[in-house]
């Protein structure tokens, strides 16, 4: 330990970071959101090509699966502290595999819109449980650089899951998609008899604030969401709405302008982009802080929006993935760790379930939203409706944190 401004203790910066329990829990989070993103690129096409879905059908299925991610992290984030780590893993391990392979059981549209949602669940529980644990064994002075590496395969998935799940569906394969996914939560299971949470499982009612009203408050969402994390959770929000639109409606707008092949290209350049920049940022975060690093991440995000609605060649499009690649990635892990560093860690389940029920309800109705207006103003209208949303997002940022810039937190 270290001295700190304020002459208590700070952690020290060397504190380890990377233990078994820490790089266990980054690789489970690798194969969960690979099976998250090969299935959400393909979901509207197949909805389009098996169902004869219209575009704002296609959006409302795929916004779906968000929506069950939703109900289940209002639930997750308290059950946790009842049920324990391993256990809501591993439910919701066994139920995701389950749900996945239920995909080949959806013989109406009804039935692809149940299986959607039940898929959204069991990933809500298994995400929200793995980042409230590795929020809680990360060293406290390496919070940004922690979030960082173990976001960057998330990053990584997000690459690799559309560009399987897209060649898998060019060709007509949506069973091997389906395969794919849900093999790799089963491969997830092997991890949970080598992971060791002494001291972490079943945390005690305390760590969620349930009998510290006079800090946490006596009303009953205290026990769902964390108030301070809101502001922070409302303005990632408004960021991410188009985004998701993006991701969910780009093999769409690729087939329809003759760049199919360049779009699963498209998020291998996203990737690697935040793969470079994830670890310098992330540090850069620690040492100056989220204005340092937000503000820019703004301006080159919106710009990568201003840059894919005039994409018509191979080039442009994967140059906006770059750039998008650059901004969205810094404001990832600096809205994230903005969130984790202003609440006590008794409270950081509930403050990354706020956090990320926020970008859920973005990546819900980003989709929903974009297929109701997609047909009267077209995909580039849409990029530069999100264009003018991800000012407005830096703008809400400047005027409800950005000039605070608080980072006390209780212990």
């Amino acid at each position: 330990m270290i001295e700190g401004k304020n002459g208590g203790p700070m952690t020290d910066i060397r504190e380890k970071l990377w233990t078994r329990e820490y790089g266990l829990i980054t690789c489970s989070n690798f194969f969960m959101s690979l099976n998250f993103f090969s299935l959400l690129t393909i979901m509207p096409k197949y909805a389009l090509d098996v169902f004869h879905m219209s575009e704002a059908q296609a959006g409302f299925v795929a916004g779906l699966f968000i929506a069950g991610i939703l109900s289940a992290r209002l639930f997750a984030a308290s059950a946790v502290n009842y049920v324990g780590y391993k256990r809501m893993l591993s439910v919701g391990l066994v139920l995701l595999v389950t749900v996945t392979m239920g995909y080949f059981a959806a013989g109406s549209a009804v039935l692809l819109c149940v299986i959607r949602f039940l898929h959204g669940v069991s990933y809500g529980m298994t995400s929200n449980t793995n980042l409230t644990i590795i929020s809680n064994i990360i060293p406290e002075a390496r919070r940004g650089e922690g979030l960082g590496y173990y976001s960057l395969v998330q990053v990584l998935s997000s690459a690799l899951g559309p560009f399987v799940g897209l060649n898998l569906a060019n060709s007509g394969n949506y069973g091997a998609v389906f395969v794919f996914g849900a093999v790799l939560p089963a491969v997830n299971m092997i991890f949970l008899p080598f992971l060791r949470l002494k001291g972490l499982e079943r945390p005690p009612l305390e760590q969620a604030g349930a009998d510290r009203p006079e800090e946490d408050g006596t009303l009953f969402l205290d026990r769902f969401i964390e108030r301070r994390v809101v502001p922070v959770g409302l303005i990632t929000m408004l960021l991410m709405l188009f985004n998701a639109a993006i991701m969910t409606f780009m093999a769409v707008f690729a087939s329809r302008n003759n760049l199919t092949e360049a779009a699963a290209y498209y998020f291998i350049v996203n990737a690697v982009v935040v793969l470079i920049s994830r670890p310098f940022v992330s540090k850069l975060y620690d040492r100056r802080g989220p204005n340092f690093i937000l503000y820019p991440a703004f301006v080159v995000y919106s710009a990568g929006f201003l840059i894919l609605s005039q994409s018509y060649h191979a080039a442009t499009l994967l140059l906006a993935a770059a750039v998008f690649g650059m901004g969205f990635g810094t404001i990832q892990i600096g809205t994230m760790a903005f969130a984790n560093s202003i609440v006590p860690r008794r409270r950081l389940g509930l403050a990354n379930a706020t956090y990320y029920f926020s970008i859920d309800l973005s990546s819900a109705t980003g989709p929903m939203i974009a297929g109701l207006l997609i047909p009267w103003i077209g995909f580039r209208g849409l990029f530069l409706t999100g264009f003018f949303m991800a000012l407005l997002g830096g703008l809400a940022y400047h005027l409800l944190d950005g000039r605070k810039q608080s980072f006390k937190k209780e212990e």
